[in-house]
């Protein structure tokens, strides 16, 4: 059977309707389950709301929002899943076909069975083509009713999620913070929904005080309070909130307590509350930080009672209160008011030290301050100005040379910035000079100044020079000196400069020689003290170390004295100079003065010095006590040479006086002839005026001789001091005349001219004065030298009597001995004894009336009673009791050495006060003291050994007597010295020896260059005795520079000595030897260098200068004779009276006009 044909597009048709229906109901049923998935979410969250709300999200648990979020999230997930399942149980295509049929009231089945076997066979394709016929006038929805329900449970869904989204929206506002919470349920799990809680409460209580507190928490109904106690108790209270704020009042609290508020979830900050028994400020600490210039560290300072600071020092300060403070102070008793800073209970500030006060505190505090930090009182010590000074005794500075040297000294008690020195002629400043180099705290420091480049040319013309100094500090401070004034000083004023200096030499060394003596003393006690305590090889204590280092720098101290003081001596020869009164005498003494001080500071000294500060270094006892005993024999020398020296400055300070004080008469006795020869021409008030001028000169140099005539007598110059008062007495009657002239202008001419000739009187007496003490001064030396040379002859014969005499006994006492022992009484052994005796009286007596006249009645007693007593002992018994003989004869030797050495102690007195007291001769008689103290003692040990020692002992005075004749023979030549000397000291005897013996050296050193020249040449017979002849010369040299030597304290003329002998002995061997005329012509120059050694290298070369009265100026006037030497002087030159006053340049400007004068023939 063939199958029905099919209509094309009915299949398609069918499945097109039931795809259709089915997607719109797909479409429905997803707006459908939307609606449902929303509804418990907006259910869930209305409720949450509503639950959480009104702060219940604080009571409830943590985790409930989240719980809330958790419920909505799973009811929207199963309603979801449950729409789903019902949909899609509803939309599959049986479902939608099925659905179709009952409400097409189609055959059941017909339509699925259509769709499922439409291409299955013809039946199946006759159902569809009938199925789609009866739906082809069909109209979708196909399902309706099924469509329907769907839509009714949408919108059903809709309503129900529309009125829970009311319901959450009217919660939302209602609670707010309900709303919040479910929509961050973090920041409700954290707490920080709501503002921080707000904690009032007081920092600081009294103990027993019920503090009141409170608490605010927005958005909170409660909170929990929590107070934590000291000592770890923990209290918690709720409290209710009104309007999110409460208070609560706390129990009586004793400690300090910590509160914290909560409100389950956030938790307020920890606030302290400190109990304490009384508010206060307190706790201050003060830091000092001084000025940077000072050089100080910062350091912590004490605020209480004075405090004493430099000035502009900051003290930062610090303190604590134990309440919180509103705002504190420091205020001064000046007015003064220093604002501090407050932070709570610290107060900071800073106080500048500016000036003295006495400062109060003064603070507020939340709590009334019951205790304030005490007062306090700053003493502000200003960084004092600095002191500056020229080192000047007066304002006015005299000035004689062409340069002047100002001394400044400057000091600050810190730190110095700058020394300005500030020169000015007028009121204009000619110089300015920065004289400190380095920042120090003082100065000292002498700054030249040429005279002639500043202006400073003439006597009236002045400088003026002032020093001010700035310190360091910021106030940058000045200090100034006072003025001195510079100017050229006049004859007069240079010649009192002159003895003022004078006297200060002399004070100063006299001052020199008694503290030398002092330290002399010291050592030698301690030199002394060394030896007696303790032993060898012990290490010295400490004290004996520092009192050995002490001496040490004592003496260096005293050095240094020495060399000031030859300085000074220096510059009073420089001063003497430059007033004309330096003559060849006082220059002499001047030099010998500082050569004596020149060997005061010899090597020795400072070479036993080191070794003394070493050996007290080291401790070593032996050594320290050896060089003690070296430096006391050095300083003892030292201080014999400091006594010459001051006797001779004090004498040479006495001739200047004498010198200075007479020109000083001559000047005025010629002012007084000028005054009577002008007073026609002068009208009576210029009369009047003058003559008052010239009393009030005359009347100052009245009151200086009468000083002058003080010291003379204080010196023991009797002599001097006689003229001197005749002249202080004309100079008092020039001065009365003169007083007289200006009372009487009319009588002005007479009276200046009686003025005149008593002041020239007045002039001649000091000028005697000088020349007569001068004399003196030598008459006492060699008085003291023939007293000395008459006193050793006659001890030198008296030990000779006393050893021919011991001789003799000594040679009895053997023969008796040969002879056998005698007893006693049966021979006089004390008949040759009185011969010896008899001889001894006339020496004896004869040194009697020399020294000691008691010596003759000594010795008488002796002799008579010697040969009845001089054979007790007997030559059998050596240790017997000696005889009256000896005994006496011991007693003369002790009174010869006694003599001896009073005799040397006289001469050292006399070297004192003059050089003409060689060196050799003080060694000579040392010696023989020392020769006599040998003889005492073999005198004593001949005595104790029974006689047996007389030879000793005789041998040993005759040594003595030959050391007291060299002795005197050498007071011999010092007294011959000293008669051909024309000065007192007998320095310029010295140098013209030396000077002579150069010119000799230099003849000598002639005659050996020329044998060579001579028959045979240097080895003919002629040329040997020639070469013989020189060296005899060269002999006599050394002679002579042995006597020299003997009176040069240098040693200088002993070491020319000993050269030239040996330069004899070469001479001798081989005159024209290359080495030994080298060492000729070296010793030659050494000789010269020796005759210049005093001499200054600025000396006046015109020669020895001496010092007379005035003889007028002399005119010389050529003869008629034919003259064929140099021409006459046409203007005699001025005599050295008339240029005595000037300077040396003047002087020499005055002579050089004067010659070329005469050279030209020019007229005057």
């Amino acid at each position: 059977m063939t199958s029905p044909v099919i209509p094309q597009g009915a299949f398609g048709q069918l499945q097109a309707i039931v795809r259709d229906e089915r997607s719109a109901l797909l479409r429905l049923s997803r707006h459908t389950r939307f609606a449902t998935v929303v509804l418990p979410i907006f259910a869930a969250g209305a409720v949450g709301i509503a639950l959480l709300g009104g702060g219940r999200w604080l009571a409830l648990p943590r985790v409930a929002p989240f719980l809330f979020w958790i419920a909505a999230i799973a009811g929207a997930v199963s309603v979801w899943r449950l729409r789903r399942l019902v949909d899609a149980h509803r939309t599959t295509p049986d479902a939608v076909a099925e659905a179709i049929e009952h409400e097409q009231q189609m055959r059941r089945g017909s339509l699925r069975v259509a769709t499922e076997a439409a291409e299955s066979g013809p039946l199946g394709a006759h159902a569809a083509a009938h199925a789609s016929r009866a739906l082809a006038g069909t109209k979708a929805p196909r399902a309706p009713q099924t469509y329907a329900q769907l839509r009714d449970v949408r919108q059903r869904a809709l309503l129900w999620a529309g009125g829970a989204l009311v319901a959450m929206i009217a919660a939302a506002g209602i609670w707010s913070d309900g709303a919040v919470a479910l929509a961050n349920p973090v920041g409700a799990w954290r707490g920080t929904l709501l503002p921080e809680l707000v904690l009032k409460a007081p920092s600081l209580v009294l103990r027993g005080a019920a503090p009141v507190i409170t608490m605010r928490g927005e958005g909170r109904a409660h909170l929990t309070l929590e107070m934590r106690k000291s000592n770890g108790t923990v209290v918690t209270q709720d409290v209710a909130l009104q309007a999110s704020e409460g208070t609560r009042t706390l129990p009586v609290l004793d400690n300090d307590v910590v509160l914290t508020i909560s409100d389950g979830r956030a938790t307020s900050a920890a606030h302290r509350i400190r109990v304490t028994d009384k508010p206060y400020l307190g706790d201050v600490v003060a830091r000092a930080s001084y000025p940077a210039y000072l050089g100080r560290v910062d350091e912590d300072v004490a605020l209480a009672g004075v405090l004493v600071l430099p000035r502009g020092t900051v003290l930062t300060l610090r303190g604590r209160a134990s309440v919180p403070l509103t705002s504190a102070a420091l205020t001064s008793d000046a007015g003064g008011r220093v604002v501090l800073d407050v932070t709570g209970g610290t107060v900071d500030g800073r106080l500048i030290a500016e000036r003295s006060a006495r400062w109060q505190w003064s603070a507020d505090a939340t709590t009334p301050l019951q205790e304030l930090p005490p007062a306090f009182a700053l003493d502000i010590r200003a960084d004092s100005a600095p002191q500056v000074q020229i080192a000047s005794t007066s304002d006015t500075l005299l000035l004689s040379g062409a340069t002047a040297s100002i001394t400044v000294m400057a000091t600050d008690d810190h730190a110095l910035a700058s020394v300005l020195m500030t020169v000015r002629a007028g009121d204009k400043v000619v110089a300015r000079r920065e004289v400190l180099t380095n920042r120090a705290s003082s100065f000292e420091g002498t700054v030249p100044l040429d005279l002639e480049a500043l202006g400073l040319k003439g006597e009236d013309g002045a400088l003026r020079i002032d020093v001010t100094a700035t310190d360091a500090s910021p106030w940058r401070q000045v200090g100034r000196s006072r003025t001195l004034v510079l100017r050229r000083a006049g004859v007069s004023e240079r010649r009192e400069q002159v003895r003022a200096t004078a006297d200060s030499v002399a004070a100063g060394a006299a001052s020199l020689a008694r503290q030398q003596q002092a330290l002399a003393q010291q050592t030698s006690d301690a030199a002394r003290g060394a030896k007696a305590g303790g032993e060898n090889g012990q290490p010295m204590s400490f004290d004996a170390r520092e009192k050995a280092a002490q001496m040490a720098q004592q003496q260096r101290a005293l050095q240094q004295q020495a060399q000031q003081l030859q300085q000074q001596a220096r510059q009073l020869n420089d001063q003497l100079k430059g007033a004309g009164a330096l003559d060849s005498a006082l220059a002499g003494r001047l030099a010998d003065a500082q050569k004596l001080m020149q060997e005061a500071m010899a090597p020795q000294m400072m070479q036993k010095l080191q070794q003394l500060e070493q050996s007290a270094q080291r401790l070593d006892q032996q050594a320290t006590r050896q060089s003690l005993d070296d430096l006391s024999k050095q300083q003892q020398a030292l201080r014999e040479q400091l006594e010459r020296n001051a006797e001779m400055l004090k004498r040479a300070a006495l001739e200047g006086s004498m010198q200075t004080l007479r020109d000083e008469a001559q000047d005025m006795a010629k002012a007084q002839r000028q005054l009577a020869d002008s007073s026609g021409q002068a009208t009576a008030a210029q009369k009047a005026q003058a003559a008052d001028r010239l009393a009030r000169q005359n009347e100052a140099l009245t009151r200086d001789i009468n000083d002058l005539t003080k010291r003379l007598r204080d010196s023991d110059a009797q002599r001097g001091a006689q003229r001197s008062e005749q002249a202080r007495q004309n100079s008092e009657a020039a001065t009365k005349q003169m007083q007289d002239a200006a009372r009487d202008p009319q009588a002005a001419q007479q009276a200046a001219q009686r003025a005149a000739q008593s002041m020239q009187q007045a002039a001649d007496q000091l000028a005697q004065a000088r020349q007569e003490q001068v004399n003196d001064w030598k008459k006492e030396t060699t008085s003291e030298l023939d007293q000395s040379i008459q006193e050793m002859m006659q001890l030198s014969q008296q030990e000779r009597q006393m050893a021919e005499a011991q001789q003799k006994q000594a040679q009895q006492n053997r023969q008796q001995q040969n002879a056998g022992a005698p007893k006693p009484g049966e021979q006089k052994p004390g008949e040759p004894q009185e011969g010896e005796q008899g001889q001894q009286q006339p020496g004896q007596q004869g040194k009697s009336g020399q020294q000691k006249p008691g010596q003759q009645g000594q010795k008488q007693p002796g002799q008579q009673g010697q040969p009845g007593q001089d054979g007790q002992a007997g030559e059998g018994q050596p240790g017997g009791e000696q005889s009256e003989g000896q005994k006496q004869m011991a007693a003369d030797q002790a009174s010869v050495q006694n003599g001896v050495q009073q005799a040397a102690q006289r001469l050292q007195e006399a070297a004192r006060r003059s050089q003409h007291v060689s060196q050799g001769s003080q060694r000579a008689m040392q010696e023989a003291l020392q020769r006599a103290q040998e003889a005492t003692q073999q005198m004593q040990k001949g005595g104790q050994q029974g006689q047996q020692n007389g030879d000793a002992a005789a041998a040993a005075m005759r040594d003595a007597a030959a050391a007291m004749e060299r002795a005197a023979s050498s007071l011999v030549r010092d007294r011959e010295r000293a008669t051909r000397a024309r000065s007192a000291s007998g320095l310029p005897e010295m140098m013209e020896e030396m000077q002579q013996l150069a010119k000799q050296q230099q003849q000598v050193n002639g005659q050996a260059q020329g044998m060579s020249m001579m028959p045979g040449g240097e080895s003919g017979s002629q040329a040997q005795q020639m070469a013989q002849q020189i060296a005899r010369r060269q002999r006599q040299i050394a002679q002579r520079l042995d006597d020299v030597g003997s009176g040069d304290a240098s040693g200088r003329a002993d070491a020319l000595a000993k050269e030239a002998k040996r330069l004899a002995d070469a001479m001798e061997r081989a005159a024209s030897d290359p080495e030994t005329a080298a060492r000729r012509e070296q010793f030659l120059q050494r000789l010269l260098d020796a005759g210049r050694t005093l001499r200054r290298e600025d000396e006046d070369k015109q020669g020895p200068r001496e010092s007379k009265p005035g003889i007028g100026t002399t005119v010389f006037t050529p003869s008629a004779i034919p003259v064929t030497g140099a021409p006459a002087s046409r203007v005699a030159p001025p005599s050295w009276e008339e240029l005595r006053g000037l300077r040396d340049d003047e002087r020499r400007a005055v002579l050089q006009y004067f010659e070329r004068l005469n050279n030209t023939g020019a007229k005057p």
